[in-house]
């Protein structure tokens, strides 16, 4: 075996209980409750993770991690409307597929680089149906996301640095860049009359940011950061259907568009004992 490489291998698995939801039973339509029956189903998730850790040394980097990860998730939400039969059962099921890839390279005694690579594949299947608790008959109900194919598609690249000038003070700055892509058809309008059928996303960003670390003292740590960030649209945002509250009704909408921030944040913290200390941002 090579003493440099070190692999691992993971396997999680977790089911939970039923979830009720009380405060949807003490809904009331008019002057009658609203519901007879209301939880989510036992949560499912599985993962299987392969860790790979590398640190010989070379021209491209001075160690590695790469971590490959399969998830497979399982949802439900269940409920019956007050003195009627059917129950709606509501299931979602995602696989999520993501590789990290992670290096680090020291260029100078003082100075370090960092980069590295990211995918995530979600690939979402909603289904629904109503069973009627006296007889057992079957029909066909709404789905909580659309009923046709729902992938989510995430890549990025990133690198940092990290010089330190002094003992005193610490210089680190980064840039990454991040592509999101969305894909969602409707197969059943018969319900729903959208004036799509299908959802589609397509966008990127770079962002950066840029950060000192200074220490007047031993006990003190001045920080200053600028950053920026970005957030695009997911599938809960741009096409789930449901009822947020009572009253509202949340409905797709295909032409959202992605979020930015920008960020500037001041901090001074000071060690007042070896495991007390007090920290003030703004």
């Amino acid at each position: 075996a090579d003493e440099y490489i070190d692999i691992s291998y993971s396997f999680l698995f977790s089911k939970l209980s039923d979830v009720p939801r009380y405060d949807r039973l003490i809904e009331y339509k008019e002057k009658t409750l609203k519901y007879g029956e209301w939880y989510y189903g036992p949560q499912k998730w599985t993962m299987h993770a392969l860790n790979v850790s590398y640190d010989r040394a070379c021209r491209l980097f001075d160690e590695t991690k790469i971590v490959l990860a399969f998830q497979e998730f399982e949802e439900s939400r269940h409920d019956r409307k007050f003195a009627k039969p059917e129950l709606r059962n509501r299931t979602e099921n995602v696989d999520a597929l993501s590789v990290n890839a992670d290096f680090d390279k020291k260029i100078k005694e003082n100075a370090t680089v960092y980069y590295g690579l990211e995918a995530i594949y979600n690939n979402i299947k909603s289904t629904a149906h109503k069973k009627d608790i006296l007889t057992g008959k079957i029909n066909q109900a709404l789905t909580r996301y659309p009923d046709g194919k729902n992938l989510y598609v995430a890549v990025a690249a990133y690198s940092s640095y990290k010089y330190n000038l002094s003992e005193y003070l610490t210089f680190n700055t980064g840039i990454r860049y991040n592509n999101v892509s969305l894909h969602s058809t409707f197969l059943d309008t018969s319900y729903y009359h959208f004036p799509f059928d299908q959802i589609d996303l397509s966008t990127g960003a770079v962002n950066g940011s840029f950060g000192i670390v200074f220490h007047p003292g031993e006990k003190w740590q001045v920080n200053l950061n600028f950053s920026t960030g970005f957030r695009a649209p997911n599938l809960d945002d741009m096409a789930k259907i449901f009822d947020s509250e009572p009253g509202n009704v949340v409905v797709p909408n295909k032409d959202l568009h992605s979020e930015y921030v920008y960020n500037l944040d001041l901090g001074i913290v000071r060690k007042a004992e070896d495991i007390l200390y007090f920290e003030l941002t703004g």
